[in-house]
């Protein structure tokens, strides 16, 4: 079978003399090749996003790292805010100022 949208199969349907074949064998060759190419496709997206995944993985790790190397240690047991009334003061000099909607909700914002 042709090269189909830059993608090559290897499904090892080979047809010597297509000349030779019914309509319904041909029909069924290339339908059969077709199904080969979209599963080859498939499983290179798979492999794709199992990359992505394992990249995102290794980068989760290293920020793990670098918070220890910040902070002193992985258990951040030590708040790192505190709260004023109805405000959120955060260690870095901003905060929430949380409020209700009237409508049973919380809105919030940033100070």
């Amino acid at each position: 079978m042709a090269r189909v949208q830059g993608a090559d199969s290897t499904s090892g349907v080979n047809v010597i003399d297509s000349s030779q074949l019914s309509q319904q064998d041909f029909i069924s060759a290339v339908y059969l090749e077709r199904g080969n190419m979209l599963d080859a496709e498939v499983r290179q997206k798979v492999q794709n996003v199992e990359t992505s995944n394992q990249l995102l993985s290794t980068v989760n790790t290293l920020i793990g790292k670098a918070n220890v190397a910040e902070y002193g240690s992985a258990d951040y047991d030590a708040t790192t805010w505190t709260q004023n009334g109805n405000n959120i003061i955060l260690d870095n000099g901003y905060g929430l100022a949380l409020q209700s909607d009237g409508q049973g909700g919380t809105t919030f914002t940033l100070l």
